[in-house]
């Protein structure tokens, strides 16, 4: 005798979810003085292979379970190295005193605001050249520091990492901290921008299913804060009755292609 379906409508039953499924929100906003819009750029769909990550199976939603989700980095894909967010390879905009200026131009024009009440000072600094060489050298150990950060997540050189996949490389899981990397740009992305993911299909890397780049489109941006502080004996060596000098920060903004 064949096996029959039996069905009791008594049994029939629905409930109403009293918890809703949330996201972080990591939408953070910068306090700056100014802005320099790195000049070298990267494709969206380049970078999208620099930052990805994988599930355990293609799903219709994407979560941010630890036990789902391991995210990835490929730092060899980061075309320019660190000189890519080397914050003197830029021009100020946004806040600038003049358009066009690099960082170290900007800032001998700030110390001289403070100095002398007017960013025309600057010219009367007699060794602007040696300033601009120290704001130069010390930028180069900022994006040296920060391309470190990135190799520290990478695939192939992370330390500290959650886990290796024997077919795309070591990976970080949920970590909650800021230097796990392809977590933060995903979790802004869905905080921001949450209909990108719409579409799980297009997102697929080499059409894997699980595997997902990250959804970046033309004119996002990847920004981070830095503060330069003059020396702090510079108000007494030039000598015109104003206290110590402030900092002046900026937001050093990489542009995707």
């Amino acid at each position: 005798m064949s096996a029959v379906d039996i069905v009791l409508q008594a049994f029939d039953s629905s409930f109403v979810l009293t918890q809703q499924a949330i996201l972080p929100d990591l939408s953070y906003s910068l306090d700056v003085s100014a802005e320099i819009n790195l000049t070298q750029q990267i494709s969206a769909a380049d970078l999208s292979g620099v930052f990805f990550f994988k599930t355990d199976e293609d799903i219709t939603s994407l979560p941010t379970d630890s036990s789902f989700v391991e995210y990835y980095v490929d730092r060899t894909q980061f075309t320019g190295g660190a000189a890519t967010l080397n914050p003197m390879n830029g021009t100020v905009g946004t806040g600038s005193y003049t358009a066009g200026d690099h960082l170290a131009k900007d800032f001998l024009r700030d110390m001289a605001q403070q100095l002398f009440n007017t960013h025309f000072g600057v010219d009367l600094f007699t060794n602007e050249d040696a300033v601009i060489t120290d704001i130069s050298g010390k930028a180069a150990t900022v994006a040296a520091d920060i391309f470190t950060l990135i190799g520290n997540v990478d695939k192939t050189n992370g330390i500290n990492m959650g886990g290796t996949n024997a077919t795309y490389g070591k990976y970080k899981k949920d970590d909650v901290s800021t230097t796990n990397l392809t977590r933060e740009i995903l979790n802004q992305l869905l905080t921001l921008s949450p209909t990108r993911f719409t579409d799980k299909t297009a997102l697929r890397l080499g059409g894997v299913p699980g595997l997902y780049g990250m959804p970046f489109v033309a004119g996002d941006s990847i920004s981070y804060k830095l503060s330069v502080t003059a020396h702090a004996s510079q108000n007494t060596t030039v000598a015109t009755g104003k206290g110590v000098l402030g900092t002046r920060t900026y937001r050093i903004k990489f542009l995707v292609a």
